[in-house]
């Protein structure tokens, strides 16, 4: 008797000072709030694994930012010489002083082997239709100052062509150097997941806010996904023996979570647009 009255007492004093967490709507409204978790990261992968060597996938860069000191902003990946494609939403300035990019090395800085190269930014371009509001054409280009030095770990990828299909069913890897848990800490070494593309309609059951340029990705049950701080990286498949850039890692509700795709900018849909901007890299 002693123990119910005392768990009926707790739960009437609780029901003063906690309120109920809510469930979360079927179709998510895209908010700033929403926005601003994709800025700050898509920055990790969410139950994969480290790369094993640089050379597994060269095409990987790092978007740094140097003030106040040398860290992580966004991923990348080397689509020419003097060009690393990346995320909209990750682009702070239009005028990148202190800013840089890191290729060639699992590590995107500290004392490695191979050591990345940094190559200072000279110029940005965000696609003219970027919404921040929808975040619809969540594409970039950064322009380098000194062009990448391409070989064992370093190498350009290749894009998805404009007429390409939905690419649902298709396995895509996606690499980066975020966290490995939604609101923990970014990864020291570069990290990858495999996962499975799904259907913009079925995207839709989630968000009800995905475009014609947008490719979602999505684990049955949750577990795996790309998370805070890999936001601007590739999602790619295998073709014979090279690989292919179908996404940009662009937004999501969450890390990993039950019935919320990771949502990738779609790259067949951008295509034009990067190949007109960015001279040679198509």
């Amino acid at each position: 008797m002693k123990c119910i009255l005392l768990i009926a007492f707790f739960t009437v004093c609780l029901s003063h000072y906690i309120e109920p967490i809510p469930d979360f709507p079927e179709v998510l409204p895209i908010t700033e709030e929403l926005i601003n978790a994709t800025i700050f990261g898509k920055v990790d992968i969410v139950g994969g694994t480290v790369v094993a060597s640089a050379a597994e996938y060269p095409f990987q860069a790092c978007y740094l930012r140097t003030t106040p000191s040398l860290g992580l902003k966004c991923g990348g990946s080397i689509i020419h010489p003097y060009y690393i494609l990346t995320a909209a939403h990750c682009i702070s300035t239009t005028s990148p002083r202190n800013e840089r990019v890191s290729v060639g090395s699992l590590r995107f800085t500290g004392s490695v082997t191979p050591a990345p190269q940094y190559h200072e930014i000279a110029a940005v371009y965000r696609h003219p239709s970027y919404n921040s509001g929808t975040i619809d054409y969540d594409v970039a280009i950064l322009e380098l100052a000194t062009p990448i030095e391409l070989g064992q770990f370093a190498q350009r990828i290749t894009l998805a062509p404009s007429d390409s299909g939905t690419f649902d069913g298709f396995q895509t890897t996606v690499t980066g150097w975020g966290t490995t848990t939604e609101g923990g800490s970014i990864s020291q070494v570069l990290r990858e997941v495999t996962l499975p593309v799904v259907s913009n309609a079925f995207c839709n059951t989630a968000y009800g806010s995905i475009t014609a340029r947008m490719i979602c990705a999505y684990q049955t049950g949750g577990g795996k996904d790309s998370c805070q701080g890999d936001s601007g990286g590739p999602a790619f498949i295998t073709q014979q023996t090279s690989y292919q850039q179908i996404g940009i890692v662009s937004w999501g509700q969450g890390c990993a979570r039950n019935n919320y795709p990771g949502v990738y900018t779609r790259v067949s849909a951008i295509r034009d647009w990067v190949c007109s901007t960015a001279p040679g890299s198509c």
